[in-house]
C-alpha cells in the first residue's frame, strides 16, 4: 500500500480511514496527505471529515494547526447547547489560510 501511494501520480489518491475515538485529523494524517486528492475520516459516532492539504503545506506550522484542530474538536463536541458555528467556521478559515481545507460532511 505504501509503495502504491508513494508511486502514485500527484493528487490521485483518496485516503479513507477511521478514527475509533471520532477525533478530527491528526497532524500525522495532514502531513501524509499532501499527495492525496483528499482524505476522508469515518468516525464511530457517524461523523465524516474530509480534508485536502495543499502540496506546498509548510509542516513548520504544524503546532499552530494542532492547536486549531484541538479547538475544532472541542467546538464540534461541545455539549453545552451553545451554537458553535461561528467558532467552528473561524477555525476552518484559519486552517484554510495555512493550506488545509477541512470539511465536516456529516
Amino acid at each position: 500500500m505504501k509503495k502504491m501511494v508513494l508511486n502514485a501520480p500527484q493528487r490521485s489518491v483518496i485516503a479513507l480511514h477511521n478514527h475509533a475515538s471520532s477525533s478530527v485529523p491528526s497532524m500525522a494524517d495532514i502531513k501524509s496527505a499532501r499527495k492525496y486528492k483528499y482524505g476522508l475520516i469515518i468516525c464511530h459516532n457517524g461523523r465524516i471529515f474530509k480534508y485536502t492539504v495543499s502540496p506546498d503545506f509548510n509542516s513548520r506550522v504544524s503546532d499552530d494547526c494542532d492547536f486549531l484542530f484541538a479547538n475544532l474538536e472541542k467546538y464540534l463536541y461541545d455539549a453545552s447547547g451553545k451554537d458553535m458555528t461561528i467558532l467552528i467556521n473561524e477555525k476552518l478559515y484559519m486552517l484554510k489560510k495555512k493550506g488545509i481545507d477541512f470539511e465536516v460532511l456529516k
